[in-house]
């Protein structure tokens, strides 16, 4: 009869022990990237893919992917296959014509600037809708009033794009974004 409590014992402490184990354990798959944190507060470490070890029940990570991903705006928005799918937006033409814009954009988050973006905007998708979504949609809004409707449906399009583009790219890269394509 006494070794029934030890077992019990034996397998209690086993089981801790390997809550204890698992979770000091964080593995990083490729493509993404982990802000270490310890009790809410980022501590000035980023994992990147692969095996780490951390405090149980003290810190805890943060994800973020460094894969490209896609935002998108267009007039049924559930049916798109991006990350994140948005309405198209409406703005008008120099000429006051009422225009809809649809446009793409693929960025990727940079891994070194992970705990930067964590500590003054959050996570990825506060990131995707304080930034991405808030400064292109602006932008959007408010360049295209420089051309008339005929030169938004002629190839002044793609100098409108480069226009974006070149005034996002800055924008984004202060906030720790790569931009890839303005399309």
């Amino acid at each position: 009869m006494k070794l029934i409590p030890k077992i019990i014992i034996g397998v209690v402490v086993f089981v801790v022990v390997l809550i204890v184990l698992i979770n000091s354990l964080v593995i990083v798959q490729a493509g993404n990237v982990k802000v270490l944190t310890q009790f809410g507060r980022t501590v000035g470490v980023v994992f990147y893919p692969g095996l780490h070890v951390k405090i149980p029940f003290v810190q805890n990570t943060v994800n973020y992917s460094t894969r490209q991903v896609t935002y998108e705006t267009s007039d049924q928005p559930q049916e798109s296959n991006s990350n994140y799918p948005d309405f198209a937006v409406d703005t008008t033409s120099s000429d006051g014509q009422q225009i809809k814009l649809k446009y793409t954009i693929r960025f990727s988050i940079d891994g070194k600037q992970a705990e930067w973006v964590l500590n003054n905007i959050g996570t990825m998708d506060e990131l995707v809708e304080k930034v991405v979504k808030a400064e292109a949609r602006s932008l959007a809004r408010n360049i295209p009033k420089k051309y008339t409707a005929l030169q938004l449906y002629s190839e002044q399009v793609f100098d409108v794009q480069a226009e974006i583009r070149d005034t996002l790219e800055p924008i984004f890269d202060n906030n720790g974004i790569i931009l890839d394509e303005f399309l």
